[in-house]
């Protein structure tokens, strides 16, 4: 909780970027909240879509919220950008993406 908050304040401060929105995500999705993971994630994605790291965060949360056709397309995306991570190949799998 306490990164939540302090992603959230930094986004308060300004920081509007893809790291900031992207850490967001993760922590409230790793505080079972998806649905409100999903924005920071989307916004990270939207700030640097050649990142596989947000890619496969957004793919993940995606695939949490029951929407699999959009997880395994953003997964795929993350496995082609960086092929050799071992957990974008896991979760590809798990998805049914590879």
């Amino acid at each position: 909780r306490q990164a939540q908050a302090a992603f959230a304040n930094a986004l308060a401060l300004g920081a509007d970027n893809p790291r900031v929105h992207a850490g967001l995500a993760q922590t409230r999705l790793r505080l079972g909240d998806p649905k409100g993971a999903l924005p920071h994630a989307q916004e990270a994605f939207r700030q640097h879509p050649l990142s596989a790291f947000n890619a496969a965060s957004l793919a993940q949360i995606y695939a949490v919220l029951g929407r699999a056709d959009d997880a395994k397309r953003l997964i795929h995306a993350a496995v082609n950008l960086f092929p050799d991570e071992p957990q974008y190949r896991d979760l590809a799998k798990r998805l049914g993406a590879e």
